[in-house]
């Protein structure tokens, strides 16, 4: 393990180790899932306004909660759940917008 950390370390700059974090924490199995401090990276990145970013995740995790709780949330199956995750916020890419963008960055990317 400590050598496939370390051959990562040697072959990505921290610059782009913190976007593929940022990345990861887009999927909903993620036990960071939507942690804005490690989405911020990959926001800048590609030039999202950040501030609306901020607002847009702590209101989509509060909306998410509320779709726990009534029982109408999706289940995003492991093995697809960026894209699944991809297609649920792209129901609401009017309020979540620069959200939205960057899920589809992190489909295209990976």
């Amino acid at each position: 393990m400590d050598k496939a950390v370390s051959e990562i370390n040697r072959r990505f700059s921290s610059e782009s180790q913190s976007v593929l974090k940022g990345i990861c924490v887009l999927a909903p199995v993620s036990p960071d899932f939507l942690n804005f401090e490690m989405i911020r990276p990959l926001a800048e990145k590609y030039k999202a306004n950040v501030e609306d970013l901020q607002l847009e995740l702590r209101q989509l995790k509060r909306m998410m909660d509320h779709r726990i709780e009534d029982g109408t949330v999706l289940d995003f199956p492991k093995e697809t759940v960026l894209l699944d995750f991809c297609a649920f916020i792209g129901q609401y890419k009017d309020a979540f917008y620069e959200t939205e963008n960057l899920v589809t960055i992190a489909c295209t990317m990976s």
